[in-house]
């Protein structure tokens, strides 16, 4: 089995934030990097394959990684719990609980990746009875 090619990297990360990110910073999206492409393997059947092959577009795949590698930057500047923040008068409102993850994907970010071929068609139905 041949080494899994990076599906976004920092370059493509900087160029969609518009930011170029310090060394510390660049530590840390790379950690957010691993843990997207992780995540997004394991929930896209077969992404890797469907990129190679342009049924699935590269470029979708970046954006989608790389919006996500943003976000759990983003939390993690604010503040990991902080739901709010308030100026000119200082006031942060805090979650009560924190998130279950730094880096996630919405449902509707993974309906765009997920091939729907791979995905078994049901013919449901209901029978109503009296």
């Amino acid at each position: 089995m041949s080494a899994l090619l990076p599906l976004v990297e920092i370059d493509d990360i900087e160029a969609i934030s518009g930011e170029t990110y310090s060394v510390a910073e660049t530590d840390q999206i790379q950690r957010f990097i691993g843990i997207a492409q992780a995540k997004l393997r394991n929930k896209v059947p077969r992404l890797d394959e469907r990129v190679d092959s342009q049924e699935l577009s590269k470029e979708l795949v970046v954006g989608t990684a790389a919006f996500a590698v943003i976000r759990a930057l983003d939390t993690f500047r604010t503040g990991i719990r902080v739901r709010r923040q308030q100026y000119p008068e200082v006031s942060t409102d805090y979650e009560a609980a924190a998130s279950p993850s730094l880096v996630y994907f919405t449902d509707d970010e993974i309906d765009e990746l997920i091939d729907r071929t791979d995905v078994a068609s049901s013919d449901a139905f209901t029978i109503r009875i009296g």
